[in-house]
């Protein structure tokens, strides 16, 4: 465990404990303290917890390591995304380079090579290499930087993807300038990342899911996030929110449970609350204040 005595940021000093939190997927009784940046605003797990020591939790049963994590059965993406002409918000087109980080079992690479993309996955796993692999997708095992430094400076991709996966890193500025280094002339990134700034967040604070301890080291607002893009030499060119209402109403069955009292079995699962998240999810993204932030960011 390394103690941190600034924000990993924006590296000001102006920090302070906001709560503490423990692992949802699993019953450890360890507890997680998160910090607060007064400057930034961003969150962080403090102390930081080596890769080694976080071991235990990035298990087989970690559910982005499924092959098909976040699809609704593969035939059916496929042709949703095809219709679409785009899938998981990113335009793909036969050709375009795809580089993925922290690709899990590489669902989201599977659906790119069957819309013509040419692939390319880094994840840090071995059971989620294994996954990936399985499916006869090129990924490689180890961490963004490494994967960087094997490569060269003449490999380059039209677009560098990371779905939910810079909060995992301890040094977000660093992870970000690396995968820039990366990007072809006219290439771009694409991120997406908990927002910790949304109503969700703030409202729930520890019970909000996407707090998800100790896997989510860092908390971001729209503010961290873009100073940490500046930090790497990157420009956002587009900034939005999108609240999957599935989650939403995760948030909301928390919300009425401890800031309403209502009991369980009348706050999950309703017809009413799934219609409620469905169209609070619309205003907080209208507002850019929905429960995760998408990012499009080009080398500044």
């Amino acid at each position: 465990m390394k103690q941190l005595e600034c924000c990993p940021v924006c590296e000001s000093r102006n920090i302070h404990h906001d709560f503490t939190g423990v692992c949802d997927r699993r019953d450890d009784g360890v507890s997680w303290p998160i910090f607060r940046c007064d400057d930034c605003r961003h969150g962080f797990a403090n102390p930081q917890p080596s890769w080694e020591e976080l071991q235990p939790y990035y298990n087989a049963a970690y559910d982005p390591y499924e092959s098909e994590h976040g699809l609704e059965g593969f035939e059916q993406t496929v042709a949703e995304a095809k219709q679409a002409d785009e899938f998981r918000h990113i335009r793909i087109r036969p050709g375009l380079r795809i580089l993925d980080v922290g690709c899990g079992g590489g669902a989201f690479l599977r659906v790119a090579r069957e819309l013509g993309a040419v692939v390319q996955g880094v994840e840090p796993s071995s059971h989620g290499v294994a996954t990936a692999k399985s499916s006869g997708l090129p990924v490689f095992h180890g961490q963004i930087e490494q994967f960087a430094e094997s490569v060269g400076p003449d490999t380059k991709f039209d677009v560098v993807t990371a779905n939910h996966v810079v909060e995992h890193h301890p040094n977000p500025s660093a992870m970000l300038k690396t995968m820039a280094s990366l990007l072809a002339d006219d290439g771009y990134l694409w991120l997406a990342v908990p927002n910790a700034g949304s109503w969700s967040a703030r409202a729930l604070k520890e019970k909000w899911h996407s707090v998800d301890l100790p896997y989510h080291l860092m908390q971001f607002n729209e503010a961290s996030m873009r100073k940490a893009l500046s930090r790497a030499g990157l420009e956002p060119t587009r900034i939005y929110t999108y609240s999957l209402p599935e989650a939403l109403e995760q948030s909301l069955a928390m919300y009425l449970r401890f800031k309403a009292f209502v009991p369980r079995r009348l706050s999950e699962g309703s017809p009413m609350l799934k219609a409620l998240a469905k169209r609070k999810g619309r205003r907080m993204d209208a507002d850019c204040d929905g429960e995760a932030l998408i990012i499009e960011a080009r080398a500044s």
